[in-house]
């Protein structure tokens, strides 16, 4: 007889006789798949990711389930995440409405979140003012919060085209003009008021090069700490704000190396101080701020 003692054994709900008649037959059985990871980007959403790597972002309940995360949560940058290999359409249909405590504002009664293939082939072809027109006069905005997704979605899309030409302006008017609407839930406000954080640290950045080209350093450094108290995370991620900055700590090292030589100990610290608020890990600060410290110890020991 062959050895099958280290055979291993499916275990059977046994529960109920009649679950026999529902089983399905091995042949049927679902593979287990390990979830792919995914990297995230600026200004993803757990839309646009469940839209790319999913096929729509109708999922998005899945995905925020899937990684422990709340459906109105603010992605970062480099934050991983893992992709369901197993999500169904019946599963997008059957998804539990999102409970919010209770607030004086009214939240829309929220319907099972349907798919819309025009609105996903307005994005994918990048009309997203079109994109954005189908979404508000479509009759279940109010009440489905995966349309009100896609509509943020392409939002911040367009949003993106105005910044990469610099329009900031038009950029805001878009996303502030889109957060006063009434028929949007408190969680796609929030996605819209995230975003425009991102777009005022933009033109906050851009004000500040400007700035500095002018020689105002002092309201180049006060654009870009005001940056920085928007939201620090982005502004460090954003390519403006470290050209930017790197211009404006240059100026400042420069002066403060002038106040040094000078023996003005105590206004150099300042300024190097006053860096490493901007960059805490501005290398030439740390070390002549230390520098400083002994200077004026042995100073005082004389």
């Amino acid at each position: 007889m062959q050895d099958r003692s280290e055979e291993l054994v499916q275990v059977v709900d046994a529960t109920e006789s009649s679950s026999y008649s529902n089983a399905k037959p091995k042949n049927e059985a679902r593979k287990s798949i390990a979830p792919q990871q995914y990297v995230v980007k600026k200004n993803d959403t757990l839309g646009s990711i469940a839209r790319k790597t999913l096929g729509s972002s109708a999922y998005y309940r899945q995905l925020a389930a899937f990684n422990s995360l709340s459906e109105q949560q603010t992605l970062k940058v480099g934050q991983v995440l893992m992709i369901p290999t197993n999500v169904s359409v019946s599963q997008t249909a059957k998804a539990t409405p999102l409970k919010r405590p209770s607030t004086a504002t009214k939240e829309p009664v929220t319907i099972a979140s349907q798919e819309y293939p025009e609105l996903d082939s307005l994005i994918s072809q990048q009309k997203y003012n079109q994109a954005i027109d189908w979404a508000l006069t479509h009759p279940n905005l109010n009440e489905d919060l995966g349309l009100q997704a896609k509509l943020v979605e392409a939002t911040s899309l367009q949003a993106d085209k105005e910044l990469a030409e610099k329009d900031y302006s038009e950029a805001s008017f878009l996303i502030n003009g889109l957060k006063a609407n009434q028929n949007l839930a408190e969680v796609s406000k929030r996605q819209l008021a995230s975003k425009a954080t991102q777009i005022q640290c933009n033109q906050l950045s851009h004000n500040a090069l400007q700035k500095v080209g002018k020689s105002q350093t002092n309201g180049a450094y006060k654009d870009l700490m005001q940056a920085l108290s928007l939201d620090k995370n982005y502004s460090n991620s954003l390519d403006l704000f470290l050209q930017a900055r790197d211009s404006v700590t240059e100026s400042m090292h420069q002066e403060a190396l002038k106040l040094y030589r000078n023996q003005q100990l105590g206004k150099a610290s300042d300024l190097w101080n006053q860096i490493l608020k901007l960059n805490p890990n501005d290398d030439l600060a740390l070390v002549y701020t230390d520098r400083v410290k002994n200077l004026q110890k042995k100073l005082k020991g004389l």
